[in-house]
Order: structure tokens, then sequence, then C-alpha cells
């Protein structure tokens, strides 16, 4: 079953590959620190702009590329990678920042919505982010084994596939938008839409 497996997914890393996977997933050094949160601050901002836009103006093509912008994968990846290799303050630290960016955006997306003049009553691309079924959850496993790959083989022509798969953004767009709308019960099947 090892060998099955192992050719599976195309055998086993050198270790200069795993060394690079790991320096994609995590961040050494504390000069690196800076440049990369800011690096996710904008683009979580700006990815939750272009998602909240696109929900309230019901622009499927504009939803999909924020999810192209958005940086919530590598987190959730640097997450699993965790756990993978027992690094518990390296999970911490991913889950802590998986939290910040999640509330960020709920909070961004609601604001965004309170001063939107034209939407008066929901939209069908916000609505659709309430009802989380057994295929998302397929789904999400899917794209989890999507973006391992991805990310182990570096094949980069991939990666836009596996961003628009895992949806992470949407979902947290439209409970911001929800909550704002004083949806509760449908904000928070939004909300475990993103957690599945």
């Amino acid at each position: 079953l090892k060998k099955f497996s192992m050719k599976f997914v195309g055998g086993e890393l050198s270790s200069e590959d795993r060394k690079e996977a790991l320096e994609e997933l995590f961040v050494f050094g504390k000069d690196n620190q800076r440049p990369f949160f800011n690096r996710m601050a904008v683009l979580t901002i700006v990815s939750t702009v272009i998602a909240t836009g696109g929900l309230l103006s019901v622009s499927a093509a504009v939803v999909i590329g924020a999810m192209l912008i958005a940086p919530l994968m590598r987190p959730v990846m640097s997450a699993a990678a965790a756990i993978t290799m027992g690094w518990s303050r390296r999970l911490w630290q991913s889950i802590l920042l998986i939290s910040t960016m999640a509330v960020a955006v709920i909070f961004i997306s609601a604001f965004l919505a309170k001063l939107s003049p034209d939407t008066i009553s929901m939209t069908s691309q916000t609505l659709a982010r309430t009802h989380p079924t057994f295929f998302d959850l397929v789904i999400a496993l899917a794209s989890g084994v999507g973006g391992a790959y991805v990310m182990t083989r570096k094949e980069s022509s991939a990666i836009p596939g596996v961003a628009m798969a895992v949806s992470l953004l949407p979902p947290l767009a439209a409970c911001g938008i929800l909550l704002e709308f004083g949806e509760y019960a449908f904000a928070a099947k939004a909300f475990i839409l993103f957690f599945t």
C-alpha cells in the first residue's frame, strides 16, 4: 500500500524540494516576517473589496477574480503542514493568522455592505454561499490534496485552479454582508461553508 501511494503522488520529494516547499509555506527569520504580513494584509484587503463588490453586483467573474488574489490558502496549507510536521508553535501561528484574516474579511465586507447604496435585498451570489452541503466537504478535501500536490511539485500552472476550487474568501465576504443585513442564520451558514 505504501508503494502504491508513493507512486500515486509522484514519488518521494528530495530534501531540496522538501526544503523549498516548507519555505513556501512558512516564514523563516524575523527579517522576512514584516514583508510577509504586509503582503498578506494588502492582498486580504484588496481581495475582500473585489469579492464583496462581486457578491453585491451579482458578478460571478469578479468573485472568481477575488479568489485568485486571496491569500487565505497559504496559512491553511501552513496549518496542515505544521500538523504533519508536529510543529505546534507554527500550527498556532497559522491558526492565529487564519483567524485574524477571517475576522478582517468579515468586518471589511460588512463595512462595504453598509456603504452600498443600491443593495436592498440579498443577491443570488451572496445567498449561494449559505447552503453548505456534503459535496462542499468533498470539494474541500479534494482541494486540499490538490493544493498540497501543487505546492510540493511546483505545478504553478495549476495554482489558479486550486485557488478557485478552495474558494475560502467568498463565503467569508458573504458572511460579513449577511451580518450587515441582519441575516444571522444565513451568516452562520456562510461561515460554516468557509470553515468546511
